[in-house]
């Protein structure tokens, strides 16, 4: 190799054109930025499920009187219980299964039919 040649790399990678890599950087960009949006909703939606459960022990406490020492001897084991149960569930047979078995016993348990608080539309087929 002689001493006067020098090898000259391009600036913005060898073999690509600019137009290619700024299409590379904006779907990269997209990408990342779904992602984040993905796990802001996320966030919320584990706020949202954190505040409801904060509902929930306000009504039973108010509703049964049950007092700290009751809460935590009785209440939050048994909550305990159903998530595990619910966990297994999961593992076993699926998530689906899982969640209508919990919509099911929590029908039985308060004598009415639930709803979800959003349910997706229906399709339209025309």
């Amino acid at each position: 190799m002689s001493k006067g040649k020098r090898h000259h790399s391009k600036p913005h990678g060898g073999g690509v054109s600019y137009a290619h890599r700024l299409a590379q950087q904006r779907a990269l960009h997209q990408v990342l930025t779904d992602e984040a949006i993905r796990q802001q909703a996320d966030a919320w939606a584990r706020q949202d499920t954190v505040r409801g459960l904060w509902l929930m022990v306000c009504a039973v406490a108010d509703a049964f009187h049950v007092g700290p020492m009751r809460m935590k001897r009785d209440f939050f084991p048994a909550l305990l219980a159903v998530r595990e149960e619910i966990e297994r569930m999961k593992q076993e047979n699926g998530e689906v299964y899982a969640f209508e078995k919990l919509k099911r016993r929590a029908e039985q348990v308060c004598s009415e039919e639930l709803e979800y608080f959003y349910e997706p539309p229906e399709e339209v087929v025309e």
